[in-house]
């Protein structure tokens, strides 16, 4: 039986996200060229704004009474005037007067307001406080009443530049690279559009983000909310058309316009925005990201539904699938949440753009299906590991906050709960759910393969054996046998076809084999399947050629024992036959003779042809054609 039934609506389906024909409507190096020159000019202009504005030389920090002096630049106007620790409550210059100074003045960003009067009166006050740098020098009083008079910069020099700002920088080319490499490759797939426009989208609003979040104390008020509205709208082609990867990719899950119709929707919260038709910012900011939050759930379960019974779809859907969702679930949960829920977020903005790189990451991977045979374990690994540091922190948390314990001792319980409690469940999941991941036990099936390798049979009958037990221990939708017209030869196991199929050595008997859908299409083939398959199949070749060299010692004693007989025990007897004086003896040497030639002959008929006239024991392997 060369080749197993297989129904061919399964068969179909294993390659549903194959490569199609790749046609370039632009040239990938003009892509990439246009690309670079737009990351190039967003980097400039933000940097343009972000150091032409007047600057004091000093760092600042929130504070009860208003803001505090965190450190001062050697260099700087205030060098010799201000000091860390220095307290400051009010700004004045000589024709404006005095102004005094709230600690969300120097907040990072102004989406952290929970009310647009708020958001509104933040601009307000960034322009009195800018209007006053305006003119040099400026008088800061301090809490202690001190009024120091200091000539302030017309401009902020490059190096002054927080790290905060270089980070943002960095992290929205990085994504914006990404999304541009992606899309220079594969235009003619609408997957890497979206995820090309979404990456634009990314790398406006981090550009925006990083000269207003980075400024000295203050900006123009009018410029300041012309930013902050340029964040909102690359907001909207981050997440709107970003969503939409998940509607097209690994399947199109309909026709329907998705992508344009969740740009259309975001475009409109952002309208709502600019014209602040609501109270709070919850509703014009943070629920629309939930809602972006939640359609990537329900596409995500409609994707997984498509995706049944295709691994390779499967395979690219858990790294979009990984990458989307750790990154929400770190970003809502350290920023979006503690904001919407009053409290502080847990880190700063400018580093919460690096989450947002790991999912473009991972979506870029997803994309270029890269190495999605390894996935399976990685994503497990990943989740497990999110998860885990999730429930340590959880934990503490509620220990705090319930129990009224202090944080030491939170820490200490939540610790022994984790180690006792949560990781010996975390491994019985692991070793339960996991699926695809069960490694085979070759313990228990090492006996079987030496009892069927060193039964008696014939090469065909070994190589029978050899073929049912891959059906067994892969239950593969498919297993064929190439001959050395379907390919040329290769020496070692190989994953192909991005770890839906799994092409195998051939051995004496029978062809190379290639196995297609494992687990009935329920996963890929993956590295440890190669190594567990190429051992398996060593032990299969070293069995035929012992057999070889076991039949090849038998032949040749076969034929020693019958050149003795015909040269040495034939010719003693045939001496006897003519001086025989007695009839009997003679009719019995002739008897003799005529038995040992008889037998003489039965060994030759045994001796099997020289082994160079039989099939080689050479590795005679195939590789797969070119994809």
């Amino acid at each position: 039986m060369e080749k197993q039934a297989v129904p061919q609506s399964q068969l179909s389906h294993q390659n549903d996200i194959s490569s199609p024909s790749i046609t370039f409507v632009f040239s990938p190096k003009r892509i990439l060229f246009f690309g670079l020159l737009f990351a190039l000019t967003a980097t400039a202009l933000s940097i343009t704004m972000a150091i032409n504005t007047p600057w004091l030389g000093a760092n600042f920090s929130t504070h009860q009474q208003g803001i505090i002096v965190t450190s001062v630049h050697e260099g700087g106007p205030s060098v010799t005037l201000l000091k860390p620790g220095d307290i400051i409550v009010a700004i004045r210059n000589n024709e404006l007067e005095q102004y005094d100074l709230h600690a969300s003045d120097i907040i990072e960003e102004p989406y952290d307001f929970h009310l647009y009067q708020q958001y509104r009166d933040f601009f307000s006050r960034q322009t009195e406080i800018h209007n006053r740098l305006l003119s040099s020098p400026v008088t800061l009083i301090t809490a202690d009443d001190r009024h120091i008079e200091i000539p302030t910069a017309e401009y902020r020099h490059l190096h002054t530049l927080p790290f905060s700002f270089w980070f943002q920088i960095l992290s929205g080319n990085i994504g914006l690279l990404i999304g541009i490499g992606v899309f220079a490759f594969r235009q003619n797939e609408i997957a890497p559009r979206c995820f090309v426009t979404s990456s634009i989208g990314l790398m406006i609003f981090i550009s925006a983000a990083a000269a207003y979040s980075s400024r000295e104390l203050a900006l123009n008020g009018s410029l300041f909310y012309l930013l902050s509205l340029l964040n909102q709208y690359g907001t909207v082609l981050f997440a709107g058309v970003g969503t939409a990867v998940l509607w097209h990719y690994p399947r199109r899950l309909s026709p329907f316009p998705m992508a344009k119709v969740l740009a259309g929707l975001y475009c409109i919260f952002a309208i709502l925005h600019t014209l602040q038709v609501w109270e709070t910012l919850n509703a014009g900011i943070r629920i629309p990201v939930f809602l972006f939050a939640s359609t990537n759930i329900i596409f995500a379960a409609l994707q997984w539904r498509a995706t049944r019974g295709r691994p390779l779809g499967r395979a690219a859907l858990k790294w979009l699938l990984t990458s989307w969702f750790t990154g929400l679930v770190l970003f809502l949960s350290m920023r979006l949440i503690p904001i919407a829920l009053g409290y502080e977020p847990f880190i700063p903005q400018a580093f919460s753009w690096l989450i947002l790189v790991v999912i473009y990451i991972g979506i870029a991977l997803g994309i270029t299906r890269y190495r999605l045979f390894n996935l399976d374990r990685w994503v497990l690994k990943a989740w497990f590991w999110l998860f885990s540091g999730l429930a340590v922190v959880s934990v503490d948390i509620a220990l705090i906050s319930l129990l009224d314990i202090n944080t030491p001792l939170a820490t200490a319980i939540a610790v022994a709960i984790i180690g006792w409690i949560y990781f010996p469940l975390r491994q019985f999941l692991w070793a339960r759910f996991a699926p695809g991941l069960q490694r085979i036990d070759f313990e228990n099936l090492f006996p079987e393969i030496l009892e069927m390798t060193l039964s008696p049979g014939s090469d065909s009958e070994l190589f029978n054996r050899w073929r049912e037990m891959l059906q067994r221990v892969y239950k593969p939708l498919e297993i064929k046998t190439l001959s050395n017209q379907d390919a040329a030869p290769l020496n070692d196991t190989q994953i192909i076809r991005n770890g839906i199929s799994l092409r195998l050595p051939a051995l004496p008997g029978g062809g190379a084999l290639e196995l297609s859908g494992a687990e009935h299409a329920g996963r890929l083939f993956n590295p440890y399947d190669v190594r567990f398959a190429t051992a398996v199949w060593g032990l299969f070749n070293h069995a035929v050629q012992f057999r070889t060299a076991l039949e090849q010692g038998a032949n040749e004693e076969r034929q020693r024992i019958a050149r003795d007989l015909h040269d040495d025990v034939a010719a003693r007897v045939l001496t006897l036959v003519h001086p025989a004086e007695d009839p009997g003896d003679e009719k019995l040497a002739r008897q003799t003779l005529s038995a040992l030639r008889d037998t003489n002959n039965t060994l030759a008929k045994q001796s099997p042809p020289p082994l160079a006239h039989r099939h080689s024991h050479t590795r005679h392997v195939i590789t797969p054609k070119p994809q």
